[in-house]
């Protein structure tokens, strides 16, 4: 959230996902590249101009950050040169449309900063940062952003630490946005669905179990419904046949439910993993215990694990050596979320080729929308099943205009324009 507000980018997104201009005031393709104008006047927190240098540069800097940023590797398929100080030219890699470019160049990690190094006072966006801490932030209008000054003159983020002390805040007027709020309690005020968009997985390690991964699968995924998981969850769910929420899923292939679960009968006690410190997924692996027990022979337990994500379990491509290994697995399912950052289908497939741990796609295939096949086998093979996918809403009083966009939060109409 600090982020978005703080900083500016070429390029926006409204809320069906379409690019809008921000540091843009025209675009246009000109030999086989994008040609972007800069609006005159936008200026950087620290009183420097933005030109097409600090542009140049900032798509420079992410492509240099390799396996530090997931986005590293679109990032990469770019090349910039300034035209003119105002004026900037991205190269349009061979099958990749206008479009989807704009909306590569629309993500929160791709803003335009000065000299193209972050720091204090470096970024361009409506409001800057005057304090942030463990407990918020503030931020105060910024009279230099591309749109002009926003009519609203100070932000005050506060985190809060649990369900009922943000109801608590809303309702008694103590804040006025409320992100990530639990649909167990319920508001008065309009609710936007434009918050973060998140996977919840069953992980199975690839030291447990080997070769019997579809039957584990399957087994899970029976044993799963919505009317056993969605109660226990804090947020709208939706059960996932894909590993991909609807709105970003580039296969068409879903998991096959037609085949009945086998018996987990020689796999021996079935340990429950889940992060430590989080009541709903703990909740949502107590669920899953109580609908496998029936079928898992050697009995069913959880534990809570530290820091537990879906980076715990090893990559399929290391199964065979964690089989091999003499140490067992210390869980063999684990329930980890996933927040995803994707703005269209193309963005999607790479960053679950990253965060999943499903090689096999070059940036530049996901790019020029070449991604199916390879994601119609990640539903086929991946040891990551999805089981729901959540929206964590927004919600937000009247007075307040908020305009949702895809993965974000806009406050268009409070602007005075230019």
């Amino acid at each position: 959230m600090v982020a978005r507000l703080a900083h500016c980018r070429l390029f926006g997104v409204n809320g069906a996902g379409r690019p809008i201009s921000e540091l843009a005031r025209r675009a246009f393709i000109k030999d086989d590249a994008l040609v972007v104008d800069l609006v005159p006047g936008a200026r950087f927190h620290n009183g420097t101009l933005v030109t097409a240098r600090h542009v140049v540069a900032s798509l420079a800097r992410v492509r240099d950050l390799g396996a530090a940023s997931p986005l590293a590797g679109m990032a990469r398929q770019l090349r910039a040169r300034a035209v003119a100080p105002d004026q900037v030219a991205v190269e349009l890699p061979r099958g990749i449309k206008s479009r989807t470019l704009k909306r590569l160049l629309a993500r929160p990690e791709l803003s335009v900063l000065a000299d193209g190094k972050p720091g204090g006072g470096r970024g361009c966006g409506a409001f800057r940062v005057q304090r942030v801490n463990a407990r918020g932030a503030r931020l105060v209008a910024f009279d230099g952003h591309a749109r002009g000054r926003p009519r609203i003159d100070t932000l005050d983020l506060t985190v809060v630490a649990n369900d009922a002390e943000e109801v608590e805040r809303f309702v008694f007027d103590r804040i006025d946005i409320s992100f990530e709020a639990s649909h167990r309690y319920p508001r008065s005020t309009m609710n936007l669905a434009v918050g973060r968009s998140s996977t919840v997985y069953a992980m199975v390690h690839p030291g447990w179990a080997p070769g019997r991964d579809a039957r584990v699968r399957h087994s899970l995924w029976r044993a799963a419904t919505k009317q056993s998981l969605a109660r226990f969850m804090p947020w709208e769910v939706s059960m996932a046949t894909s590993p991909w929420p609807a709105s970003l899923s580039p296969s068409s292939r879903t998991l096959d439910s037609r085949r009945a679960p086998g018996r987990l009968d020689d796999v021996g006690q079935v340990i429950i993993a889940f992060p430590r410190g989080d009541k709903a997924l703990a909740a949502l692996a107590r669920v899953i215990r109580d609908r496998i027990r029936p079928i898992a022979v050697g009995g069913v337990r959880i534990r809570p694990v530290a820091n537990l994500s879906l980076a715990s379990a090893p990559p399929p491509a290391a199964s065979g050596a964690a089989a091999a290994s003499a140490e067992p697995a210390p869980w063999h399912i684990g329930i980890a979320i996933y927040d995803w950052a994707a703005l269209d289908r193309a963005q999607a497939a790479w960053e679950a080729s990253q965060a999943l741990g499903a090689g096999g796609l070059s940036a530049l295939d996901a790019l020029g929308g070449r991604a199916r096949g390879w994601a119609d086998g990640v539903v086929r093979q991946t040891r990551l099943l999805p089981l729901v996918h959540v929206d964590r809403a927004v919600y937000h009083r009247g007075a307040f205009a908020l305009v949702g966009g895809t993965g974000a939060v806009r406050f268009d109409d409070s602007y005075k324009r230019p």
